[in-house]
């Protein structure tokens, strides 16, 4: 198998969705090429185990595609991650000595955030670690999550982490009921019977991609399309 994307979900913030938008890759990624594509959700928080235990009530709920979810150590994802075309770690809702360790191991390092002061200013001090620790900064995607109906308060946390000099998605997740009922039963946010919920949700893993493949060879890039 050709070398994995080995995409990490983290941050030093508990509560802004980390194990959620893993779960949403790996279930947009099953979907590619009819099935084709071989996932896995490494959750490495061993602890709480959240998004192993989703992976058990989609099971029971008879949702496709299945997604492989496995708590394992980071070690152990690494090394599993060759029989895989994407490894994503799902890491712990808090900063860890493993975290700059999965960072440097990722074509691809997705770091949710809220919009409030008390979830910007750890934020930023976690993506000034990643760079000081040789993670390029083009590797590096902050998303806002859990976000009201504010356009001001938005575009205030978009220019803090743009001054600070990092990429922000253009799309924003919404703090939406119809969000947690879905994972509540085992779905992800692209599975919500709302259209213009799920749109976005979708919006955000096309976006993803795409900075995903930008320094790929064209031969990723066309099966990633």
């Amino acid at each position: 198998m050709a070398d994995p994307y080995i995409i990490s979900v983290l941050g030093q913030k508990g509560g802004v969705g980390k194990s959620t938008i893993a779960r949403m890759l790996g279930e947009q990624f099953a979907r590619m090429d009819d099935g084709g594509w071989e996932v896995k959700i490494a959750d490495l928080d061993v602890a709480q185990s959240t998004s192993w235990n989703w992976m058990r009530r989609r099971a029971a709920n008879g949702y496709t595609p299945a997604i492989r979810v496995e708590t394992m150590t980071l070690d152990k994802a690494l090394k599993d991650a060759r029989f895989f075309h994407v490894m994503i770690l799902d890491c712990p809702g808090f900063a860890t000595r493993d975290t700059l360790q999965a960072a440097t191991a990722s074509k691809l390092v997705v770091v949710p955030s809220g919009i409030g002061t008390d979830d910007l200013e750890p934020t930023v001090r976690v993506l000034h670690d990643l760079k000081k620790g040789g993670v390029e900064k083009q590797r590096i995607v902050v998303l806002l999550t859990k976000v009201g109906d504010s356009a001001v308060e938005i575009q205030q946390a978009r220019d803090y982490f743009e001054e600070a000099g990092y990429y922000v998605a253009n799309t924003t997740l919404k703090d939406a009921t119809l969000y947690r009922r879905a994972l509540d039963v085992g779905q992800t946010l692209t599975e919500v019977k709302h259209k213009g919920l799920a749109d976005r949700a979708r919006q955000v893993f096309v976006e993803l991609i795409e900075r995903l493949t930008q320094a790929e060879p064209a031969s990723k890039k066309e099966n990633a399309a």
